[in-house]
């Protein structure tokens, strides 16, 4: 399975004779209207049979709720239904049906309307209001890795893609020992995320502890990036100066 932003595992997809589906951690591209720097990361939709997709992020609503895409809806029936021939229903314009059933196209037998989020947000922002934003946070994602490789203290992790930055404060008298350079980042990790101003994840690049700012805040703005990177920064100098380096 491909992903797209994502260093999580991939997840179970319908069994099919196509190629792998893809996994979109965030939003897909198909959000623009017309290609953009960042569509390159995405592969053509012509080789996906399906998309999922996790719209807490780049969509900007509750985590609960999530969305699939497929092009044979009768393969993704045929996989989960549970509703025997005398009971199936047809979507149709004369008789009584009332169309196929939600339940038959995934695990769950009964839910609540998440869905309504999902489609607000994007009757009220509109595929314009996303692109804007999302080009927005990549933006953003590229002004920080810039001002990391910038700076003498700071390791950023290429590539630098989307909206993900991979970073780790690594002050030049620490460099020689990179085992001293991920406990430092550990616990700034761990200040920075208890201190309030900021947040941040973290992950393992090449056997390493990186720090992880996953930027997907529409009201994100320069001054947060310059508030992080100043908070990383004055608690690595705290922290390395508490274990007695030089």
């Amino acid at each position: 399975m491909e992903r797209f932003a994502s260093t999580r595992p991939p997840r179970a997809t319908v069994a099919t004779r196509r190629p792998p589906s893809s996994w979109g951690w965030g939003a897909p591209p198909f959000t623009s209207s017309r290609p953009t720097r960042s569509c390159a990361c995405f592969p053509p939709r012509s080789r996906r049979p399906s998309a999922g997709i996790a719209p807490h992020k780049w969509l900007y609503v509750p985590v609960e709720c999530g969305a699939v895409l497929v092009r044979n809806g009768d393969a993704m029936r045929d996989a989960f239904s549970l509703v025997p021939p005398y009971l199936r229903t047809e979507a149709r314009q004369g008789g009584v049906s009332a169309g196929r059933w939600l339940s038959e196209y995934g695990f769950q037998q009964t839910r609540g309307f998440r869905a309504l989020k999902l489609w607000m947000a994007l009757k009220g922002r509109g595929i314009l209001g996303y692109r804007a934003a999302i080009e927005r946070d990549i933006g953003l994602a590229r002004e920080l890795a810039q001002s990391l490789r910038s700076s003498k203290d700071f390791e950023v992790w290429s590539p630098q893609e989307l909206s993900i930055v991979a970073f780790r404060y690594a002050p030049p008298k620490l460099r020689h020992d990179a085992q001293a350079v991920d406990d430092l980042n550990r616990r700034v990790c761990e200040a920075v995320q208890l201190g309030g101003r900021a947040f941040l994840s973290s992950t393992t690049l090449g056997e390493r502890f990186y720090l992880r700012a996953c930027i997907v805040n529409p009201l994100a703005c320069p001054r947060d990036i310059e508030a992080l990177l100043d908070e990383v920064r004055s608690s690595g100098q705290a922290l390395s100066g508490a274990t007695g380096h030089s």
